[in-house]
């Protein structure tokens, strides 16, 4: 039920941006067999505080095929190299990976090459002819690293404090949870890989 529940969620993505000419986000795996000998599996959260509400976020001429409300679906900016977050980078779905406010993510990455946060984007307006995004920035980036002794990495809980007006107030990173973030990697995949936390670090 859940791999169904984000098959729905990345087929209503992938609709809506073929739609307005863009470039599919990465998404969560669904199965660890997806997963190549030479990547590792990302995983953590990243929330807005407050999460954005129902009135904050436009959609028209969008169809929800999943049980999820699109105004929850976030864009986590993450890149092998740091570079600023601005201009037409924060459109840039391709470089970005979906995932929903406050639940848990896991991304495939090459284990060999820097995994980068710069930020996160998400959509204040959509129809199908016009499109706007906010994009929020960690101005130096945060770069996890790892001993490659393990085949998944715990990032953490990364919260961006803001105001109504989508000003950062506060970045807060916290580790904290990773006893209960491994035992939903071990509940959703029905697998207990060796995981360690990520070193986070400045990016730049």
């Amino acid at each position: 039920m859940r791999q169904f529940h984000y098959l729905k969620i990345s087929t209503v993505i992938a609709l809506a941006l073929l739609a307005v000419g863009c470039a599919m986000p990465q998404m969560s795996i669904t199965d660890l067999e997806e997963v190549s000998p030479d990547h590792v599996v990302y995983f953590g959260r990243v929330q807005l505080s407050p999460r954005l509400s129902k009135d904050e976020v436009v959609y028209k001429n969008v169809i929800n095929l999943s049980d999820q409300e699109l105004h929850k679906v976030l864009y986590l900016k993450a890149s092998d190299a740091y570079y600023d977050l601005g201009g037409g980078h924060a459109m840039d779905f391709g470089g970005s990976l979906a995932t929903n406010d406050g639940e848990f993510y896991f991304y495939s990455w090459d284990k060999e090459s820097p995994f980068i946060i710069l930020g996160v984007s998400f959509i204040t307006h959509w129809s199908s002819s016009n499109r706007e995004t906010m994009t929020l920035r960690i101005n130096d980036g945060i770069k996890a690293k790892h001993s490659g002794k393990s085949r998944a990495v715990y990032i953490g809980d990364i919260t961006f404090v803001r105001d109504e007006f989508f000003n950062i107030k506060d970045i807060k990173i916290d580790q904290s949870g990773y006893k209960a973030a491994k035992r939903e990697f071990k509940k959703r995949f029905h697998q207990q890989w060796k995981t360690e936390k990520a070193v986070l670090t400045a990016a730049r």
